[in-house]
């Protein structure tokens, strides 16, 4: 079976589950989604030998409410996305698109250099390369032995 296939069986439980949690705590349900204050934009993270990867999903979005800080092991990203629906609309029939404001903390799997990060948006994907910390090796000095 494709690696992915076994993904994707997970991602749907992992939506029942939110499903199922947020019936238990009384979120406001809005045709079949529960709609929370804060959002968290979906990714996909990758790597090579020199640098991690970190493709978000933020359609709609424009660069100037994208806010984004890391550290050696953390990315954090914060916005919010405007709602396009219209004023003038009388009835929404389905919302599925998350608005309003978003946080996400990504947790990476190796240590990088935040001085070197390089962050690219386009047509609703925020691309951020994130390259490798060098591993110095760190000389062990011999201590003088005292005499007793």
């Amino acid at each position: 079976m494709d690696p992915r296939h076994r993904f994707f069986a997970f991602e749907e439980l992992h939506r029942e589950m939110e499903r199922f949690i947020g019936e238990a705590e009384g979120r406001r349900r809005v045709a079949g989604f529960f709609w929370e204050r804060i959002w968290r934009p979906r990714f996909n993270l990758y790597d090579s030998d020199e640098e991690i990867v970190i493709l978000v999903d933020l359609a709609g979005m424009k660069k100037e409410d994208l806010d984004i800080h890391c550290d050696a092991r953390t990315v954090y990203l914060r916005g919010e996305r405007e709602d396009p629906i219209p004023s003038a609309a009388k009835r929404c029939h389905h919302l599925e698109i998350p608005l309003g404001p978003f946080e996400r903390e990504i947790h990476l799997p190796s240590v990088v250099d935040p001085a070197r990060v390089a962050v690219s948006y386009e047509h609703g994907w925020l691309e951020i390369h994130l390259p490798k910390a060098e591993r110095i090796r760190v000389p062990i000095e011999e201590s003088e032995a005292q005499d007793g």
